[in-house]
Parts: C-alpha cells; structure tokens; sequence
C-alpha cells in the first residue's frame, strides 16, 4: 500500500510541475547586468512597459520613463523604485502622437543625459492596455468644506485634492506616499472588470458620499454601521462608458454623525460595494430607429432589496418611464425587463425613437443606504439630403441667366450651414466662397426636420467658362460636409444666326408692307 501511495505521489508531483511549467510559460534566465547603461522605455507607467523598466532598473541600469501622463508616471515611479530597489529611475515627458512633445523630449534628453543604450518602444503599438491587472491609477479626490458666511448660512465649497485609487490587500503600503490612497481591497465586487479599454483613457473622480440620514448596517461582509462611504467615477475620455461605484470605509472610531478629516498623505482602506455602469452616456440616434439605454448594477452580496426607476426630462419637464420594487415585487410602465433587472441589467428598451424622444434620462438605482442616478443623453441626428436643380454640366449662352438652387432637405436639428463655392476646375486653388446668396425661410416638416434652400441668379461671363460651382453643406450629423457641384460652360452667341434672323425679319416685314400697300390704295 505504501509503495502505491508513493507512486501516486510521485505522478501527482510530476503533473503539477509540468503544468506549473506550461502555465508559466517561457522566463528571461539572462543574468546580464547594465550598469551604466541608460534605457529609454515608452508607455512604462502600466503594464508591459513597467514590468520591462522593473527588470532593467532592477540589472542596474539607468532607466528613462517617456510617458505623456506626468499623474500616472509618478505612482509608476514608486512602483518601479519599490519593486526594482533603484533610486535610478527617472521620467520625462514624452507623447508620441505630437511630433511637438517628441522634439521637447529629444532636446531635454540630450540636455540631460550622455548616453543612450537601449530603446523599448513599448507604447505607440497596436492595441490597447487593459486595467483589470492595474494597481494604482491616480485621481481627482473633490473634497468639501462647509464654512459659515457673513449671513450666518452654511456654505459648502468643494475643491480638488490629489489622489490616488489603489488595489490590494489590507494592510499594502501607499504606492504614492504623496497623494491621498483610497486602497481598494479584495472583494466579491471588483470594479475593474467593468472598465474596457486602456488606462490612459480613464478620468477619476472620487467624491464623498451622504447617506441623508439613512442609518443602517450595509449587508456586504464586514460591514459596520458607521461606515464611512465615497463615490469613485470612471468616465471614458471619449464618452464610451461611466462606472459610478461606491467605495465603503470602516473609520478607527464610530462617530458617522461627523465628516471626518482626511489628511494629505493618508491611506483609507476600502471596499468597493456596488457599482452601476452605463455604456451608452450620450448617444446619437436617427429618427425611428429602436435603441437600447444602457443601465447595469451589482452589488457585493446576495439578494439585494433594490429599486429601479427611469425619468425622462425633457424641456423642463419630467416623466417617470419606468420604476420596479424587488421588495414589492410591483412595476410600472414599460421599456425594462424585470428578468433581466434580477442579473443586474437594467437598461431601458425605446421602441421607436421620434424627435420627442430627445432629452435625458436617469436611470436610478436605491439599495439603501445607497441611491445614484446615471443620466444618459439621447440626440436626435438626421442627416440632409441635397440636392440641385441643374444637372453635372450647365451650359449657357453668353448674356443668359440662370437661377441655381442648393435644396437641403430632411435635417434635424435645425442648424445647418450652405455656401456656395466656386473654383477653376483643377486649378488646385482655394474655391472662392460666392455671396449675394439668397436663403429660404426653414421649413418645418410633420416629422419634426427641416428643409432650407440657397439660390443665387447666375449671369456668367466668359471669364467663368470652365468653372465648378460647389453646394458646401454642414450640419452637425456629418462627419464631413456634402458637397453637390457642376461645372459651367459659358458660350458666344451665334453672330451668322444673328444676321440671318435679322435679315429674315426684315424680308417678312416688307413682304407684309408689300401686301398691304395696294389693298389700302384701292381701299382709297
């Protein structure tokens, strides 16, 4: 028995070190070392980059951080001096997408330092930095102070403090002892796997959060009921999500009557509750087309007692849409599923979207002590249809007029821009915007577009013979102007036909003098 125990044992350990060395995959076993040597790493403030800067500083070489976020750099920095154990580390700003900052960052190496050995040019590559394995992304902490004016009111004036949002485990020192750590510890909830795209795309806020006089113990795990609660948003730098989420801290003493005061250096250990997420913050729609708002919550524990509402607000005015009680059980009105309200997903279905659709809409999610709203702006775009009245290539005779229409019909909203331009055909030259143009009144359509005309009477010379006169159309539902345009051709009248039509004119008048003459004579 002993020896079959041994057996298994031994296949068992064979097993877990093949796999061990699968998973791991292949490691740098290089013991080569670069003192002396200065390196140049870009994007080193994440991922990749900081790993590759942490073992270069780590062989001893002279390692330049050339990232374009001076706020991130500097908690990479801590990073890479904390897990390297070199002081040899240095940052310099450096954006590759202006060739402005590669000059700057050029002329300031070369100012600095005597020597380059190595270049990883980790950023600039395709792809984007995922933050789901991030440890500290730095943020704008908005503080308040409630002062007393002159009138004896309470005043409350917020400012911004640095800060940054650090994940980990209890007990993990400040990555950047300079700034405000709020340390995100281990949960059930983490807010990261709701974040797409890299971290140089992400705004930070962090805001203090009031109950209102709601006193209760949150359900989540080592909750307390004088706990303590912020609201850290991330927002998308080009408006593809926000995630609010509520970040609950446990203070030394009991006192959650009072704010309490939060120094400039100081580590707040905290744990992320509840988040909700909305990947559609502004939208923009056609006219009868179906969209979907979206609205996504979750929390940290098990059946949670939540409400749901949607309003509509509108020119001043508000409409409840939607609105759902798990505790009741009862809903009302329509749009959301309550199926998928129980997995945490409470977006809102629009069936057909109509120029009373535009406006904003809150989506509000209550799990007591907690309350948000997440508003997301619907526009209603729809893009113009030209058109003229004259056809690819307009012929005229010499003295000839023609009145030249530019018809922009079906744009909502209602602004838009049309200008006539005009330009020797091929002649490479900036067109010459034409004046004296007349417009139409807007007309106002039952969809709820618009339509607009501009005219000019076109009287040509020669000159202009050969030219393209262009309609320039914009409106903010393009992502380039239309353009509708015909070129010109102007000709000399016919001076042979002239005479011959002069000529024919004067032979039938005489031949009508000629009949008529003897007919009065013998009138007489």
């Amino acid at each position: 028995v002993m020896s079959a125990l041994i057996l298994v044992a031994g296949i068992l350990a064979g097993v877990f070190i093949l796999i061990r060395k699968i998973v791991s995959g292949k490691r740098c076993k290089s013991k080569v070392q670069l003192h002396g040597k200065t390196v140049i790493v870009t994007g080193s403030n994440t991922g990749i980059g900081r790993e590759t800067a942490v073992d270069l500083a780590r062989r001893g070489a002279r390692v330049i951080l050339a990232c374009r976020s001076k706020v991130r750099a500097a908690g990479a920095l801590a990073i890479i001096k904390r897990e390297s154990r070199s002081n040899n580390v240095a940052f310099m700003e450096l954006n590759l997408a202006s060739q402005k900052s590669v000059r700057s960052f050029a002329e300031t190496f070369l100012k600095t330092e005597k020597r380059l050995d190595i270049l990883i040019n980790n950023a600039g590559i395709c792809g984007t930095q995922s933050v789901y394995d991030v440890q500290w992304l730095p943020c704008q902490f908005q503080d308040e102070t409630v002062q007393i004016n002159d009138e004896g009111i309470k005043e409350v004036k917020f400012h911004y403090r640095s800060a940054g949002l650090q994940f980990g485990n209890s007990g993990d020192s400040p990555i950047n002892p300079n700034a405000i750590t709020f340390l995100v510890t281990t949960s059930k909830l983490d807010m990261r796997r709701y974040v797409q795209g890299g971290e140089e795309s992400l705004e930070c806020e962090i805001q203090r959060y009031n109950t209102k006089q709601i006193v209760m113990r949150w359900p989540g795990f080592g909750a307390q009921e004088h706990d303590v609660w912020f609201t850290c948003i991330f927002r998308h730098s080009q408006g593809s999500f926000k995630l609010t989420t509520f970040l609950r801290h446990t203070p030394a003493q009991e006192g959650f009557h009072e704010k309490i005061e939060i120094g400039d250096r100081q580590l707040l250990t905290t744990s992320a509750a509840m988040v909700v997420l909305t990947r559609t913050p502004v939208i923009h729609v056609r006219l009868m087309e179906k969209q979907t708002l979206h609205c996504q919550f979750a929390v940290d524990h098990k059946q949670a007692d939540v409400t749901v509402e949607w309003v509509f607000q509108r020119r001043g005015e508000r409409t409840k849409l939607f609105s759902y009680s798990s505790r009741t059980g009862k809903s009302e009105g329509s749009g959301v599923s309550m199926k998928t309200i129980a997995t945490g997903d409470a977006s809102l279905k629009i069936p057909l979207t109509r120029q009373t659709s535009e406006g904003t809409y809150a989506c509000s999610v209550f799990i007591p002590p907690l309350h948000t709203n997440t508003d997301i702006i619907l526009n209603i775009q729809e893009p113009p249809r030209v058109s003229l009245n004259v056809g690819q290539t307009l012929s005229l005779t010499l003295g000839e007029e023609q009145k030249v229409v530019c018809e922009t019909q079906g744009y909502y909203p209602l602004d838009v821009t049309i200008e006539w331009l005009r330009e020797p055909v091929g002649s490479g030259l900036v067109p010459e915007v034409l004046k004296n143009i007349l417009y139409s009144s807007h007309r106002h359509h039952q969809d709820g577009t618009y339509s607009l005309s501009a005219f000019f009477l076109l009287q040509p010379g020669l000159e202009y013979s050969g030219y393209k006169y262009t309609c320039r159309v914009q409106h903010q539902s393009l992502g380039t102007p239309i353009r509708k345009s015909f070129t010109l051709i102007v000709t000399e009248q016919d001076s042979t036909l002239w005479y011959f039509s002069v000529f024919g004119f004067i032979i039938i008048m005489l031949g009508i003098l000629i009949w008529l003459v003897p007919q009065f004579i013998s009138g007489k």
